[in-house]
């Protein structure tokens, strides 16, 4: 795309590749596919003269020798297991992979690909099968699809300059999963060969003028200067500005060029990662041909719309009631997105224009809390959602993508299509977990009690005071000067300032007569204490340089606090925990409340068998898979 064009049409990609086989080495090793066939839409600078061509390549193994007919063949049955207890990391074995989670079992040590076997890393296609160098350009991606992913086009939105932070490992992962995707940033680039396609190409001059456009025209002008550079090493200001035009702009754009037998269109962030098996498994219980708008919501304006972090999933009736009939409503909402706070909530204006609106709740379409917008470590896993499945997470560094993509191979084919927040809170918190953990923050948060908002509450109480006291001391003059009339006896609107309750989670207020020393902010003791108290409370953190206790009804993993590092909030929590943080979980009664989900493997247990269990543990008898039986494995190999 010529950068000084400013009407040169936003062209794009799409890429299809039908897989014969599964891929069959795992995790880092980078494996591939046989038989795949690839399909490419080439536009050219019009928008009506895109043209729509296939190619095919045969692939080849690259072998090390002959084949060995005593090599046992991966599988389904090999993932029977995935959703039971599973036991590893000894020895050497320790520290290999990205990660030490127990979902990744013994087998996968084993050496992938020993002498004498086949190598599952096709060929590329020979040279004469290519139509263009454009489709050359392109890495060949695997074949490794989710069921029904042919009825899905995959967005994908980023800044420029966190572009290359974030993409590449998703060319490993997530795109591995799609036939039909598109990367959007509002700066064009190109990785692995994939077009990044500048979504903000066509704005109308009075938005490309506008303040909220500076970014975009500094990355222009330093891109017109041909120099090679990482947008992100220039520490420029201004894309969230300029990121809330991007959404409007892309879904057009995907309407466009997808094939018309896409049903169903979803849109993500960088940092954000679907289970595309459990999305698509979800999806299938659903009509297309319905207008639904689904994802996690939240309200600015009075407008509830769908998180685009947390991912969005829109069908085909519902882009072709708005843009579809009304491709003019691109533009219309240039205006009130520069008023508005950000680009999901423009989507569901442009809905909101249709007459639809954000899928909620759990009648159909059963929406529920499949979306959400946080990280494993931080999912709000409850009663409510433990049996519920969980197809996106937000806030996710690359290391975490990848965590998340090996967790679903390992799960197989069938097991990856249902995982729920259940799954999750025994995978990935589970084994980790204890009654106190020393330098550890898990997030709790619904329940919050702190020293400084109590100071706050009681300076409020003072001013109140003193303005009642002022009132009455001025009521009492008038009348003593009998100059009261009926004006000025009107009493004036006050002011409504926002309540300090209100504006956080739950902050509790002091009881009255209660005293500082009997607060849960005021020691740990006392915080774990009103946590038990709580019939509800799984997980409390006591925080003693910020004199806070944060309580809830969710058990969350948290993470460790480090000396001299800091970690970022992902959530608005301040309270992120110095030197000293402490958190704790009530085990017993998360206990109970996972017998009572009919989705859990202890389902039914009862308290009494619960006991035995755990006597059974102590004894030998059976292996430890009681919350922290991780932590207690390390301790014992520390100790001996």
């Amino acid at each position: 795309m010529i950068l000084g064009d400013a009407k040169a049409f936003v062209r794009g990609h799409v890429v299809q590749c039908l897989g014969a086989r599964r891929m069959m080495t795992l995790l880092l090793a980078l494996v591939f596919m046989s038989g795949i066939f690839i399909t490419f839409i080439v536009f050219s600078d019009s928008i009506s003269d895109y043209t729509y061509s296939q190619f095919s390549g045969l692939r080849s193994y690259a072998t090390s020798g002959k084949k060995n007919n005593n090599q046992p063949i991966l599988t389904e049955g090999d993932f029977a297991d995935a959703k039971t207890y599973l036991s590893h990391h000894t020895g050497k074995n320790a520290n290999r992979y990205v990660s030490t989670d127990p979902w990744r079992p013994e087998s996968v040590y084993n050496n992938a690909e020993p002498p004498g076997t086949e190598h599952h890393r096709p060929l590329a296609p020979k040279l004469n099968t290519y139509r263009s160098k454009g489709e050359y350009l392109r890495q060949t991606l695997v074949a490794d699809y989710a069921p029904g992913t042919e009825r899905l086009f995959l967005m994908m939105k980023e800044g420029a300059t966190v572009l290359w932070d974030r993409i590449p490992v998703h060319l490993l992962t997530t795109f591995t999963r799609v036939p039909y995707f598109a990367i959007y940033a509002d700066a064009p680039a190109s990785i692995g060969g994939f077009e990044v396609i500048d979504v903000l190409a066509n704005v109308t001059t009075k938005t490309r003028e506008s303040h909220d456009f500076r970014l975009y025209h500094q990355l222009r002008e330093m891109r017109d200067s041909h120099a090679i550079f990482n947008p992100k090493d220039a520490h420029l200001e201004g894309g969230w500005d300029l990121d809330k035009y991007k959404n409007v702009p892309m879904l057009a754009h995907a309407l466009r060029v997808a094939p018309p037998h896409v049903e169903w269109f979803a849109f993500m962030d960088g940092d954000t990662y679907f289970f595309l098996d459990n999305l698509l498994d979800y999806l299938k219980t659903l009509d297309a041909k319905d207008k639904l708008y689904l994802g996690s919501g939240a309200m600015y304006n009075d407008v509830i719309f769908a998180h685009g972090g947390s991912g969005v999933v829109l069908s085909r009736a519902a882009l072709q009631a708005t843009l579809g009939i009304h491709p003019e409503w691109e533009f219309d909402l240039e205006t009130e997105t520069r008023n508005s706070c950000c680009g999901d909530y423009i989507v569901a204006k442009l809905l909101e224009k249709a007459g639809i609106e954000l899928s909620r709740g759990y009648s159909y379409p059963t929406t529920g809390w499949k979306f959400q917008g946080q990280p494993y470590w931080n999912l709000h896993s409850t009663s409510e959602t433990w049996c519920q499945k969980v197809v996106s997470f937000h806030h996710l560094t690359p290391v975490e993508v990848e965590i998340l993509w090996e967790y679903e191979r390992m799960l197989g084919p069938q097991g990856r299509k249902h995982i729920t927040y259940g799954d999750i809170y025994l995978d990935f918190v589970s084994p980790y977990i204890d009654e106190r953990m020393v330098n550890w923050n898990n997030f709790a948060q619904k329940w919050q009690f702190s020293e400084s908002n109590d100071r706050r509450d009681e300076e409020k109480e003072r001013e109140e005071k003193e303005e009642k006291e002022k009132e009455e001391k001025e009521e009492k003059e008038k009348e003593e000067n009998k100059e009261e009339t009926k004006e000025e006896t009107k009493e004036e609107a006050k002011e409504v300032k926002p309540d300090d309750q209100q504006k956080t989670r739950m902050f509790v207020k002091r009881k009255e007569g209660e005293k500082d020393e009997q607060r849960p902010w005021y020691s740990e003791s006392n915080c774990r204490n009103m946590c038990e108290s709580y019939d509800d409370c799984l997980s409390w953190r006591y925080l003693p340089e910020d004199k806070f206790c944060g309580m809830d009804d969710a058990v969350r993993l948290g993470q460790p606090v480090f000396k001299d590092v800091k970690i970022s909030s992902v959530d608005g929590d301040e309270k992120l925990g110095g030197k000293g943080a402490i958190s704790g979980f009530l085990l017993q009664r998360i206990r109970r409340m996972r017998a009572e989900q009919k989705c859990d493997v202890i389902s039914g247990m009862s308290q009494q068998d619960d006991d035995a269990y755990l006597e059974r543990i102590q004894s030998g008898e059976e292996k430890d898979r009681y919350e922290g039986w991780i932590r207690r494995l390390e301790n014992q190999k520390k100790n001996n």
